[in-house]
């Protein structure tokens, strides 16, 4: 198995590199193993009404990906904190537009918005990120449905 260290290592589920069977046998008990459980994906304590709220709908529209775990509510956490405090700072500049020249207020923006891009990267929350894994996903399952394919595989 090769690594490649330009980029970050995709999910198995999520590849759409052909791997032998033994490579996908030896992903798929890594990826259970390191995966963690998914029994406590809970906000922590110290996070505010307002970003429990988006904590919570990140993790309910999710949920249908299967792809998070409890190790996950780290940059969960973060994620909701961003967005929560990106909300409010466009709030003050929507109410006075004069903030917009205010360094301060556009530094502190710029921060929590750059701690947000980095969260949906992690998470795969950005269109891109989803429609790709939305592609890959279709492969697979063209693949996997596939006569002819399935024929070779037993020919392998």
């Amino acid at each position: 198995m090769q690594l490649y260290l330009g980029r970050p290592t995709k999910a198995l589920n999520t590849m759409s590199k052909n791997l032998t069977k033994q490579e996908v046998i030896l992903r798929q008990e890594q990826e259970k193993m390191l995966k963690g459980s998914t029994d406590n994906i809970a906000p922590s304590e110290h996070l505010i009404e307002g970003q429990v709220e988006i904590f919570n709908t990140l993790v309910n529209e999710m949920k249908a990906s299967n792809i998070l775990s409890n190790l996950d509510v780290y940059v969960l956490d973060e994620c909701a904190t961003s967005i929560y405090w990106l909300r409010y700072i466009d709030d003050i500049i929507n109410r006075n537009p004069d903030n917009l020249f205010d360094k301060q207020v556009m530094t502190t923006r710029e921060k929590y918005l750059k701690s947000f891009q980095r969260c949906c990267n992690e998470l795969s929350l950005s269109p891109q990120s989803r429609a790709k894994l939305g592609n890959i996903n279709i492969a697979k399952k063209e693949q996997d449905t596939d006569p002819i394919l399935n024929a070779l595989k037993v020919i392998k």
